[in-house]
């Protein structure tokens, strides 16, 4: 359905469909306080408040209602491809890096990082991906997240889920330097720390890196074991 107004000699559309560029400029503003709706709308359509303000009440309910109907995003269904030429990329065929990548705008925020989600999971450059309807391609972003959760069980020594039983969860404040500091530890650690060898190792396939990553911590663990218990076994002979 086609809307569109005028103020002021002005007209002003709601969009037909909800770009990613425009998802993720709207989503900033919190939806819990009423008091965001007209700065919401106003970013969906480009019109500037003091103009939005000059609307009859009623019919800028209206438009909110139209405005807010477009991010209704349930139940959509994972397109193979968007933009007639950007397919989707096969979630076990993905290197180290693109599951890095992933791992890193998911765990710092969907709505912010959903352009840069999407040229992922889809392999499109940025600039033509965010005008992209979000319906086309939220089915893909919420399929890869619940992959995403089954790779931390199956890893869940690496990852260690069972300190927190809710499983991955976006960082709070302060936070996201500590995931990139994880992954560039773990990149650190595939490549022996050799600088020179990390353009190798992010290109290796994401399980292959996961699984030594895991043998890793194991032996590392089993290290710190053995030297505590050879460490109690001197202050045993020393009492």
């Amino acid at each position: 359905m086609e809307l569109q107004f005028t103020i002021l000699d002005e007209t002003y559309k709601v969009p037909d469909h909800i770009s990613l560029e425009c998802f993720a400029r709207a989503t900033v503003w919190n939806l819990d306080d009423l008091n965001n709706l007209k700065p919401f709308v106003a970013t969906i359509i480009e019109c500037p408040l003091y103009a939005l303000n000059r609307l009859d009440s009623e019919v800028l309910a209206f438009i909110t209602g139209v405005c807010l109907q477009r991010f209704q995003l349930a139940n959509q269904p994972v397109n193979s491809y968007v933009l007639d030429k950007w397919n989707l990329i096969d979630f076990e065929a993905m290197t180290f890096a693109q599951f890095v990548d992933l791992d890193t705008f998911i765990s710092t925020g969907v709505t912010n990082n959903i352009i840069e989600i999407a040229a992922c999971l889809y392999g499109a450059p940025r600039n033509l991906i965010k005008t992209a309807p979000i319906e086309h391609v939220w089915g893909a972003v919420v399929a890869y997240t619940e992959w995403r959760e089954q790779c931390y069980k199956e890893y869940d020594e690496f990852f260690e889920l069972e300190a927190n039983r809710e499983g991955p969860q976006p960082p709070s404040e302060g936070e996201e330097a500590n995931i990139q500091l994880m992954w560039w530890e773990a990149i650190m650690a595939l490549a022996n720390e050799d600088f020179l060898k990390i353009h190798q190792v992010v290109e290796r396939p994401w399980r292959e890196a996961l699984n030594y990553l895991t043998w890793k911590k194991a032996q590392v663990q089993q290290q710190k074991l053995q030297q505590l218990k050879a460490k109690n076994d001197i202050q045993r002979r020393t009492k």
